[in-house]
């Protein structure tokens, strides 16, 4: 585009509805990003000796179970796939991977919206 074209004087008519959209992620982004300007002592002490415990002790089960089971299935599933032949090869050869095509995250949600009090399971 030309300088012309950038400068004309004319606002964009998208600038206010994408300023509005993006509000809601901005806000409490910016608002979060100030509360480590000013970090309350009480509050810290009582995360970091009540709370931050029991996440770092969920953090690292959670972290060595899912490495120790992945790796136990991944590799015994990749090595059957590669080594053995057998029918359906070549479905679970791709099929396989596709467990690293959706986050963990949409996998979580749809688990604790199946299971939850109201799920169907």
């Amino acid at each position: 585009m030309s300088k012309h074209l950038l400068n004309s004087g004319h606002k964009d008519p998208w600038q206010l509805p994408a300023w509005l959209l993006a509000a809601p992620v901005v806000i409490p982004t910016a608002t979060l990003f100030a509360s480590f300007l000013s970090p309350e002592k009480e509050i810290l002490e009582h995360l970091a000796d009540n709370v931050l415990p029991g996440l770092l002790s969920n953090t690292l089960k959670l972290i060595f179970g899912v490495g120790f089971f992945t790796l136990v299935v991944g590799v015994s599933l990749g090595w059957l796939t590669g080594a053995c032949s057998f029918p359906g090869r070549r479905f679970f050869s791709w099929a396989l991977a596709l467990p690293m095509a959706i986050g963990a995250y949409v996998m979580a949600f749809i688990f604790l919206g199946l299971t939850d009090f109201s799920g169907p399971l």
